[in-house]
């Protein structure tokens, strides 16, 4: 089961688990009206030292490499 985001038009945005199947039909678990799926953003955490880097299957020497790598494949990247 996957975690998706519904807005329902009464009680607003929530979330629930449900089957790839059915994540469509979803009903707000607080009045029972029919709630509309959400767009859902998906946010990573990456580690930024030197290593072995299993998300990108490589060893990543410096900071400005993954970034390198990074912007290659188009993610962003959020700084404190």
């Amino acid at each position: 089961m996957m975690l998706y985001e519904y807005d329902c038009p009464d009680h607003g945005r929530f979330d629930e688990f449900n089957t790839l199947a059915a994540r469509n039909n979803m009903q707000c678990p607080e009045c029972g009206k029919d709630a509309k799926k959400a767009m859902s953003v998906c946010h990573a955490y990456m580690d930024f030292t030197a290593g072995f880097d299993s998300s990108l299957n490589k060893w990543v020497e410096t900071k400005a490499q993954r970034e390198r790598i990074c912007e290659e494949k188009g993610l962003k990247r959020y700084k404190d």
